[in-house]
């Protein structure tokens, strides 16, 4: 069994190796353009979901903290489809509703992913499936900002509308 502090790494890895990287299947722009400013000033918070940590008191801390996002490694016992990840998410939305953190959204990456664009899969890299938690507000001017860019321009129709773009 890997230790906390193995997970969080190889989750920091896939970050520097995979995310940060300025692609060209994304007309120049790195896989997510704003993580590596949150990862340098320490603003993510880092997590596991093991069976004995609940997603709420994991959310309930991160919306106590000063962090601006939240990366919560789910322990799985088998891998989760594609289908099923993109279920969880709409769940694990609906769980911070039910529990007062709808001003929070999240992101699944699920390392059986495989939408790409050009080739590139980042989510299919992922080293775990995990859960990205961050302000709605934050991520919806985020995407607003890379829709005025070519950012999406190489993205498949198929993925455009799994992105509800």
């Amino acid at each position: 069994m890997e230790t906390r502090e193995q997970i969080i790494n190889k989750v920091k890895k896939w970050i520097v190796e995979v995310l940060e990287p300025i692609r060209p299947e994304l007309s120049g722009f790195a896989a997510c353009p704003f993580v590596k400013a949150e990862r340098l000033n320490d603003k993510i918070m880092y997590g596991i979901l093991d069976g004995n940590t609940k997603l709420v008191d994991l959310v309930k801390e991160f919306d106590r903290s000063s962090y601006s996002t939240a990366l919560f490694v789910q322990i799985l016992e088998e891998d989760m489809s594609p289908e099923d990840g993109l279920e969880y998410q709409r769940f694990v939305n609906a769980v911070m509703k039910e529990s007062g953190f709808g001003k929070y959204k999240n992101i699944c990456f699920n390392p059986k992913e495989s939408l790409n664009v050009n080739g590139f899969c980042p989510r299919s890299q992922a080293p775990y499936f995990m859960i990205n938690i961050a302000p709605r507000k934050d991520l919806i001017k985020a995407h607003e900002s890379l829709l005025k860019t070519k950012y999406f321009d190489n993205f498949p129709e198929k993925y455009r509308k799994y992105l509800q773009y």
